[in-house]
């Protein structure tokens, strides 16, 4: 989070870190499924799938949290749902990937009031991101051979597009508050980063490290200026410094 008070980092199936030490019991805070989670990067709220509803809990086990759903949610085994979450950095904005993945739906957390359905799309949803400051909700959207990056704003309305790989889509999409981060690990071609701003909307960079070994991201973040993306690769215990001015 902005100046380093909170950070989540994930522990087991079930907990999740959440500053110093602390440890949060997903279970005991009432979370049925956690496979599908999302957390506010101030650290206060959580969202996880409950059937064919998403759940906000407050992390600090206060009695707070909400549930939301779609009137016409189907009615679809609980195994069958899912799709990714993503939380604004303040937990004021939801988005939840809609059954069948072509679409996405927008919440107002706070009143739980439907603010937009995006979508359908031609391709399937992969990953669904909100950016910290501008709240630009960013979409990797995969079809054919290629994809794209699809950015909204908060109201649901389009802002731009950019080409987007079909790499593995960074947890979480977003690097910290800007990027969209997607990297290749095949390991018959050379790794690769893709870099998109979603401030600055456009064509999508594709940086080749041949030194890189990105088959497992350990963690990524972004410089406070925005200049710097930094990816830890757990294979090896390398870091790998990308410029997204150069």
């Amino acid at each position: 989070a902005p100046g380093g008070a909170r950070v989540a980092a994930s522990v087991s199936p079930n907990d999740f870190q959440v500053a110093a030490g602390k440890l949060v019991d997903l279970k005991a805070l009432g979370f049925v499924e956690t496979h599908y989670l999302a957390v506010s990067s101030d650290g206060a709220w959580a969202a996880s799938r409950d059937g064919p509803d998403v759940v906000l809990r407050r992390v600090d086990g206060s009695d707070e949290w909400r549930r939301f759903r779609r009137a016409d949610a189907p009615d679809r085994k609980r195994d069958e749902l899912t799709g990714s979450l993503a939380l604004a950095a303040d937990g004021s904005l939801l988005a939840a990937v809609r059954p069948g993945d072509r679409s996405v739906d927008l919440w107002d957390a706070p009143t739980g009031r439907p603010v937009a359905r995006l979508g359908p799309f031609e391709g399937r949803v992969s990953e669904v991101a909100i950016a910290r400051e501008s709240r630009t909700v960013a979409l990797a959207v995969s079809h054919g051979e290629g994809g794209e990056l699809l950015l909204f704003s908060p109201e649901g309305n389009p802002i731009g597009r950019s080409p987007w790989p079909r790499f593995q889509n960074a947890p979480g999409l977003l690097v910290h508050g800007r990027w969209a981060l997607a990297f290749r690990s095949d390991e018959n071609e050379i790794p690769a980063f893709a870099l998109a701003d979603t401030a600055e909307p456009g064509v999508a960079c594709v940086l080749e490290v041949p030194d890189a070994e990105p088959s497992e991201i350990e963690a990524v973040i972004e410089s406070p200026d925005g200049d710097h993306v930094i990816v830890e690769c757990l294979e090896n215990g390398g870091v790998v410094v990308l410029s997204c001015r150069a």
